[in-house]
């Protein structure tokens, strides 16, 4: 982020979620750990990562000690409110897929995620074309140095 500012980082990181999600949705019984859940989750995970902490100090920058806080736990809450809709949603459409008697989809079994994979990548890439306009423009302060705010 320091490089790039927070706005390509967050977009780059987002489209990075977006191809792992996608990576996810080839994802059936006959498929492999390593070749197929394996290289889809760590893109996932270390492309989220990243975006977490561009969003956090992209909200904290610049910000006075007594408001880091505040912005800390709204960031926080943004994060897990996320999170417990992502886990809301991704088994909705894969449950629905399996309640809906699509042909096949009783025993396709893990085959039902992939509609649910392919939402969550279309989700994250509409949120980094979003991110790539709404993130501030600029670049973290070295000069700065740590806050320890949280």
């Amino acid at each position: 982020m320091v490089r790039l500012g927070w706005r390509p980082a967050g977009a780059i990181a987002l489209a990075l979620t977006a191809i792992g999600a996608a990576l996810l949705t080839r994802l059936d019984a006959d498929s492999s750990v390593w070749a197929d859940l394996v290289p889809g989750c760590a893109l996932l995970s270390l492309a989220l990562g990243t975006a977490f902490v561009c969003a956090t100090t992209a909200a904290m920058n610049g910000l006075p000690h007594q408001e880091m806080g505040l912005a800390s736990a709204l960031v926080s809450t943004s994060h897990e409110l996320g999170a417990a809709l992502g886990v809301a949603i991704i088994p909705t459409i894969a449950g629905a897929i399996l309640e809906g008697g699509v042909e096949g989809a009783a025993t396709a079994g893990t085959g039902c995620f992939g509609n649910a994979f392919t939402a969550c990548a279309i989700i994250a890439a509409a949120v980094a074309a979003v991110a790539a306009v709404l993130l501030p423009a600029g670049r973290p302060d070295r000069s700065e140095g740590p806050v320890m705010a949280h």
